[in-house]
């Protein structure tokens, strides 16, 4: 008999761009990609994702909901968490599928629009323990599949 081993997936959620430097009153996007290592994934969390408040604004992309929310991507079907809190500079957002479908591949789990308010350097920085789903995690069937996150610095200088 032949016995093959595969690689286990290793998922990865990264932020794009990594690094970014702009002027006070720009404006720019973040997107949170997701890349499942060809491995199936039915729900995701980013729970949480956090920013320098005093730094960087985000811009509602849901403005008739209450509240501030970023821009869900089409990879997986029903947002189950969008919030952002403008006061702690903490984003969480959460997707999952229904009846059975998954996402495989590499996509745009979401996009933050950003307003540069504030000179200094902001850092993006995911809340993340390998194999915990009470953290940012991408899982399938209940078991968390995300092997590492990819944070980002945003830097914001004077006009």
């Amino acid at each position: 008999t032949v016995n093959v081993q595969l690689p286990k997936t290793a998922a990865v959620l990264s932020l794009d761009p990594q690094t970014k430097t702009v002027k006070v009153g720009e404006t720019f996007s973040s997107n949170i990609i997701l890349d499942t290592a060809n491995g199936p994934i039915d729900g995701v969390d980013v729970y949480a994702l956090h920013y320098d408040p005093s730094i960087l604004k985000v811009i509602d992309d849901v403005p008739n909901q209450k509240g501030v929310q970023i821009q869900p991507g089409k990879i997986i079907q029903y947002n189950a968490a969008n919030m952002v809190d403008e006061t702690t500079g903490t984003i969480k957002f959460g997707q999952i599928s229904a009846g059975g479908t998954t996402f495989t591949g590499k996509g745009v789990l979401a996009t933050i629009h950003f307003k540069a308010i504030g000179a200094g350097t902001s850092y993006l920085k995911f809340d993340f323990n390998k194999g915990s789903t009470a953290d940012t995690n991408a899982a399938h069937k209940g078991k968390d599949q995300l092997s590492r996150v990819v944070d980002a610095i945003y830097g914001v200088i004077p006009k």
